[in-house]
């Protein structure tokens, strides 16, 4: 019996001890399963935490973004920006500002980096709340810090085509937030796009100065200044595309290209002050005389020139324009005598001798024979073309163009010495130097004073051949169809007519004119311009024609050259001055002047 019972013991012992294991191994399990649960809620905190880090860097961040005012001089700066703001994305490297100075709310190793350290919350229920209302702006992004993170741009979002300043405003920045901790590991970078505040260029300054001066002055209102060649500078401070400086209405963009986008200045991040905006402007902007097309003279005109300037910023709008401002040059009343044309302004127009050879220009004793041999004997030949030149002749001229206090001189661009042969000035241009500053005030050509278009046939000499106006030479005469006989050329003029020539149809011929060139009719002599369809011209062989048509031909392309003729007679004896082209009967140069001239005095 007793055998039994300690058999039932052993057994009892033995089910206990299992059931002990059976409830130890369910305690494991239980402690097992939460354990896991307590480590599953953990790492949902920590992520939570993480989340929340990142946040509050980026609001950090986006906060040292925002501009703050400087102690130092009163101007509105971000606390971090960009080096180079058009720079790529990539190479958008950052500087701490004076704003903030040696505040702790980045910290930075050396002057720029890409990288920096921001104070990221993490151990505090509140974290998420501050940070969102960091980034809602209502509370200071100092209110939270905990951790140092690394923090950097990412990736850069421009605006986008047909936005304002399209690829080249900044609207967005993605930043990199790295260094964050999960579960006791470095856990992957977090980006969060945060918005970037527009640039506003400032501090807008424009400068003058008379050239070669090295004494800027600040242009700030209407100044009145002496006659001659000016320059102007323009700085600007802050981030800018570049600058519009407006003359007289046309803009000049300074600082950009605006075909490639290129910026062509250093006017790139915040802190940039005083920075010249694109090249000098200068040299010739000054107008004291412009050619009359109606006289053919040069007449005074109200120098008053208007400048207006602004900053264009990165989104292409303008930004702190000058207004307009206005200036006056005072046209100087010095009256230039022969010994100034021999003495001034030489290396701008050199002056050529007189000589006793028959002048192309009347009382001028001067021939291109004389210019071809100037051109050589004072060492010229290693240029291709003849220089500016002046002489007596171009001094005794400026009473026909009515200047006295310009030297005129005669260019003869692209032409060489040995076109001279006889090419009666057809390529002569003038110029008008002011003295003593040799400033270039006006460059202008015998153009629309006047002419026929260049293939123009002219009836020669014999009377029976006919010549093109651009290939008759010195020494040739041309017919004159009042007096029937062949008449010498006193002088010839070509330039390029950019204003629309009319095509006058009268029987069987077709004649291309500018608008002031004279022709006979039944009431006196007209300008094309007068002429009317059905009215009679003159015709040579075939008396009085009525005009078919009048049409205005416009030029396209290039401008075209056109020439005129003045015959070598005297000037009271109006039948000597005519000649004849493509078979109609023409009045020559003298004639134009002088209906000019009546024009001009029953103007007056």
């Amino acid at each position: 019996m007793k055998k039994n019972q300690d058999g039932f013991i052993g057994v009892a012992f033995a089910i206990a001890f299992a059931a002990i294991g059976v409830a130890t191994v369910a305690v494991q399990e239980s402690n097992r399963a939460g354990n896991a649960t307590i480590h599953t809620s953990q790492m949902a905190r920590e992520r939570e935490k993480l989340q929340n880090s990142a946040l509050n860097a980026a609001a950090r961040y986006k906060g040292l973004l925002m501009e703050r005012k400087n102690p130092a001089t009163g101007e509105y700066i971000p606390g971090i920006y960009a080096v180079d703001y058009f720079a790529k994305p990539e190479d958008w490297i950052m500087r701490k500002s004076v704003a903030i100075g040696g505040s702790g709310e980045v910290l930075m190793v050396g002057t720029d980096q890409r990288t920096v350290q921001i104070k990221a919350g993490t151990s505090t229920a509140t974290v998420l709340g501050k940070s969102t209302e960091v980034f809602n702006q209502q509370v200071a992004a100092s209110s939270v810090q905990e951790d140092l993170v690394d923090v950097e741009i990412a990736n850069l979002k421009l605006a986008e085509p047909g936005e304002p300043g399209a690829g080249i405003l900044v609207k967005y920045a993605d930043i990199r937030v790295q260094g964050l901790q999960l579960d006791g590991q470095k856990a992957t970078p977090i980006v969060v796009r945060v918005p970037v505040p527009k640039p506003i260029p400032f501090n807008l300054k424009v400068f003058y100065r008379p050239t070669g001066d090295p004494t800027w002055v600040n242009f700030t209102s209407d100044v009145t200044l002496p006659d001659g060649g000016y320059e102007f500078k323009v700085q600007g401070s802050g981030i800018m595309t570049g600058v519009k400086f407006k003359w007289d209405g046309t803009d000049i963009f300074l600082g950009f290209n605006p075909a490639t986008g290129e910026i062509e200045h250093m006017a790139r991040n915040y802190e940039a002050a005083n920075i010249q905006i694109g090249p000098i402007l200068g040299g010739d902007f000054t107008l004291t005389e412009k050619l009359d097309k109606n006289t053919c003279s040069v007449a005074a005109v109200d120098n008053t020139h208007t400048v207006e300037v602004s900053m264009i910023g990165v989104d292409g709008k303008d930004y702190e324009s000058t207004g307009s401002m206005k200036m006056k040059l005072s046209t100087s009343t010095k009256v230039l005598t022969l010994n100034d044309y021999r003495t001034q302004c030489l290396d701008k127009c050199a002056y050529l001798e007189t000589t006793s050879r028959t002048s192309l220009v009347p009382g001028a004793g001067i021939d291109a024979g004389d210019i071809s041999e100037w051109w050589v004997n004072d060492n010229h030949s290693n240029n291709t073309t003849i220089p500016d030149i002046s002489g007596e002749w171009t001094f005794q001229e400026t009473s026909h163009y009515k200047i006295s206090n310009k030297k005129l001189c005669v260019s003869f661009l692209g032409v060489s010495p040995t076109d001279f042969g006889g090419l009666f000035f057809k390529a002569a241009k003038f110029k008008a130097y002011t003295v003593p500053g040799c400033a270039v005030e006006f460059l202008g050509a015998r153009d629309s004073c006047g002419c026929v278009a260049e293939d123009t046939k002219i009836l020669m000499g014999d009377g029976k051949s006919e010549k093109r106006i651009d290939e008759i030479v010195q020494g040739e005469t041309i017919w004159n169809p009042l007096l029937k006989k062949a008449m010498p050329i006193r002088k010839m003029t070509r330039g390029p007519e950019k204003v629309p020539m009319l095509k006058i149809t009268v029987g069987d011929q077709m004649l291309s004119v500018t608008g002031n060139h004279p022709f006979p009719t039944k009431s006196g002599m007209k300008t094309a311009f007068s002429l009317s369809k059905g009215e009679e011209i003159m015709m040579e062989g075939k008396g009085w024609q009525a005009i078919a048509s009048i049409d205005t031909v416009e030029a396209s392309g290039k401008a075209p050259d056109v020439w005129n003729i003045e015959v070598e007679a005297p000037n009271e004896n109006n039948d000597a001055h005519h000649y004849v082209a493509n078979g109609v009967v023409t009045g020559d140069l003298m004639i134009q002047k002088k209906l000019q001239s009546q024009a001009q005095t029953a103007q007056n």
